[in-house]
């Protein structure tokens, strides 16, 4: 057991230690101190030496020093700690070892220690919430690749319907499977390998994102984890498509105002001579006179097609009724359906209101939408044509029971010139597209292969 008569090399070599150093014999009486421990206590070694430390500290009777100490004699093993000393109003760390007749303890000042830990929690806690609050979708994994922080607007955009602590201590890999996409080509995937990726974009089945990966390392350089930072571009990158596709119906409008009209009128003179000298040929020839005929009326119907495209065309809309438009078309469209052998649905809302329309326009969109769906329909089923109110504004729907369209089409089918028709022109829902445009309003479309397609125009009111 350590004491004051151990001999004057030991007692030096603890005097200079530097570190509160004290011990207690089998009885908990003081029987060392040195000079850094007198500092700590402020009390000199004179009070101290064989004393109690229940009597000098009867506060420490019952708290973690209490326990930690007869631990450390009743299972006869070193003891480390950490505890707040109330007298001195500091952080301690006590290493507490058992030796044959009692205790030797070494006090550590870890005041400053826990201080700048203090500073580090609350950084921490800043920067967290700055993460959860951040617009942009974030996560930090460590350096095995799994999730240490995610935030709310990660979940929110890229995982939907799973929880914060759902994903969190889940790999990165989990992630990337849920999004359709290979771990390795990612850019976090890139960052763990120490890798800096900025600006990178990755693609998904319905989203677009620009990704920035960093590695995050330790003093010495070593990757310990990677944080990634997703910026959302999808909306971004559908309105630069439609853009895109805007500026392709410029192009067809100034094509249609320039070449349609200068095609039209040799076409009408040549149509006229066709019909006069079709009255003094041969009868054996009258039948090719009327093929070409009838493929200059095809030729006629591809110009009225242009120029329906146009934006600037003048249309002259006034007060009416869609119901009335529809009615007046009916024969037309129940002529066409009974060739078909198609049954005929009309569903009109009797509360829908009058419209600023152009009955001509609104009779070739409604004509160019039954067409189309009477020739994705291979006979019999039901072709439906309907009218409903809803918030304010007048739906008009078409519903064919026919082959459906591709989702790899979808977003295509309103182009100029697209079809999938070996005789399709590829003007037709275009035109659609041009005329609902012009009444302020918008064309969508619902299919899916073999489960027949249902077009949404939805027309503004009188005010629109």
């Amino acid at each position: 057991m350590l004491s004051e008569s151990s001999g004057p090399k030991l007692s030096d070599i603890i005097e200079n230690i530097g570190i509160p150093i004290y011990a207690y014999d089998k009885n908990w009486r003081l029987s060392c101190i040195n000079s850094a421990a007198e500092v700590l206590w402020g009390y000199s070694r004179e009070e101290l030496l064989g004393k109690v430390i229940w009597d000098i500290f009867p506060e420490a009777i019952g708290n973690r020093l209490d326990h930690e100490y007869h631990k450390a004699i009743s299972e006869r093993k070193e003891v480390c700690f950490e505890t707040f000393a109330t007298i001195q109003k500091k952080w301690l760390e006590i290493r507490a070892c058992p030796v044959e007749d009692g205790l030797i303890v070494y006090a550590q000042d870890i005041d400053e220690m826990k201080k700048a830990q203090s500073e580090v929690k609350s950084w921490s806690r800043q920067l967290n919430q700055l993460i959860e609050l951040c617009p942009l979708g974030i996560y930090i994994l460590d350096k095995e690749g799994i999730i240490e922080t995610i935030n709310s607007a990660y979940i929110q955009r890229f995982l939907p319907g799973l929880k914060k602590e759902e994903c969190i201590g889940r790999s990165g890999r989990y992630i990337s499977g849920c999004l359709g996409v290979a771990w390795e080509s990612t850019a976090v995937y890139s960052a763990l390998n120490g890798k800096q990726i900025l600006n990178c974009i990755e693609t998904g089945l319905d989203w677009v994102v620009v990704s920035n990966a960093v590695p995050i390392l330790d003093k010495d350089g070593n990757t310990i984890g990677a944080m990634g930072v997703f910026y959302d571009i999808t909306e971004y990158e559908r309105m630069k498509a439609e853009i895109a596709k805007l500026d392709r119906f410029n192009l067809v409008n100034e094509m249609a105002a320039g070449v349609a009209h200068e095609v039209r009128n040799p076409m009408t003179v040549i149509k006229g001579y066709l019909q006069y000298f079709s009255r003094k040929v041969p009868s054996d020839m009258i039948e090719q006179f009327t093929i070409v005929l009838n493929e200059l009326e095809r030729v006629e119907q591809l110009i009225t097609n242009f120029l329906s495209l146009a934006n600037n065309k003048a249309i002259e809309r006034k007060s009416q009724n869609l119901n009335t438009i529809i009615k007046q078309i009916t024969p037309l469209i129940l002529s066409d359906t009974n060739k078909r052998d198609i049954e005929l649905a009309i569903v009109l809302d009797k509360g829908c209101p009058d419209l600023l329309l152009d009955d001509k326009e609104i009779k070739q969109l409604i004509l160019n939408l039954v067409r189309n769906g009477l020739e994705a329909m291979s006979g019999h089923g039901i072709l439906t044509i309907e009218t409903s109110v809803r918030d304010d504004m007048v739906h008009l729907f078409v519903k064919d029971c026919g082959c459906g369209i591709g989702k790899e089409y979808l977003n295509k089918i309103f182009d100029p010139f697209f079809t999938t028709k070996a005789n399709g022109t590829g003007l037709g829902l275009s035109v659609c597209a041009g005329i609902v445009r012009r009444h302020a309003g918008t064309i969508q479309v619902q299919s899916e292969d073999g489960q027949g397609t249902k077009f949404i125009i939805v027309f503004p009111t009188k005010t629109g």
